[in-house]
């Protein structure tokens, strides 16, 4: 982990959505301070003391917890705007998640006590955090909905939609996901292991609905990619 020098929140990349927008970067000492972490650094561990949180400017970052076997699951990944220990600092007191960058990744940070202290003076602020804690609580709702009420195909079709919605783009190819997944770590998203991820990507290859270029998966018919999610 490395400080990185200040930079301005009007040229951070996620200025519009980041929780910190009407916060001055490290003013006195009290606000937030900006980071770097190298690809594979850990910003937080599972069941460490929650003393602060992140707000993610630049990179990807995954969620990851471990299951009774001692196997690790991943959770989601973050983007640029998107949160890190927010619930956990705010009261939880230690992180349920471990969290770790999949690339070099810059973030701004800020000390519980001090977040607690900014947020009368700053209501916007406070309002940003409620709304992340929302959209984070929803997204972790609908992700046990698709676990406990999907097959293995529909919940797979569907995280897929879900990565490429959050971490795409459109190419010419069709709906790319940004991001290069081991087989392993699309396994652990799903709950699944890696035999079946790999049938699963064949098979929706063969039915002319996914492709893979450079080691990023696209989706290049996203209509029926939705039919197999069971979303339409």
């Amino acid at each position: 982990m490395l400080r990185s020098p200040h930079t301005s929140c009007l040229r951070c990349p996620s200025s519009s959505t980041c929780v910190f927008s009407e916060i001055s970067c490290d003013r006195d000492g009290q606000g937030p301070v900006r980071l770097k972490f190298r690809k594979g650094d850990n910003l937080v561990s599972e069941g460490s003391r929650a003393v602060g949180f992140y707000s993610l400017c630049k990179g990807h970052v995954k969620l990851t917890t471990s299951n009774r076997n001692g196997d690790e699951v991943l959770l989601t990944i973050l983007g640029s705007g998107d949160v890190i220990g927010l619930s956990a600092s705010l009261g939880l007191k230690t992180y349920s998640y471990s969290a770790r960058a999949l690339e070099d990744s810059e973030v701004c940070y800020i000390d519980s006590n001090h977040f607690d202290e900014l947020i009368p003076n700053n209501p916007g602020t406070a309002i940003k955090a409620l709304r992340k804690l929302s959209q984070q609580t929803f997204l972790a709702q609908e992700r046990i909905k698709n676990l406990s009420c999907k097959s293995m195909r529909e919940r797979f079709a569907m995280f897929l939609i879900n990565l490429a919605d959050q971490h795409g783009k459109m190419t010419d190819k069709g709906l790319e996901i940004m991001l290069k997944l081991s087989r392993e770590e699309l396994a652990a998203s799903v709950g699944s292991v890696q035999e079946t991820v790999i049938r699963l990507i064949s098979a929706f290859k063969a039915e002319g609905v996914l492709v893979e270029e450079n080691r990023h998966l696209v989706i290049v018919n996203l209509p029926e990619m939705k039919v197999i999610s069971g979303s339409q």
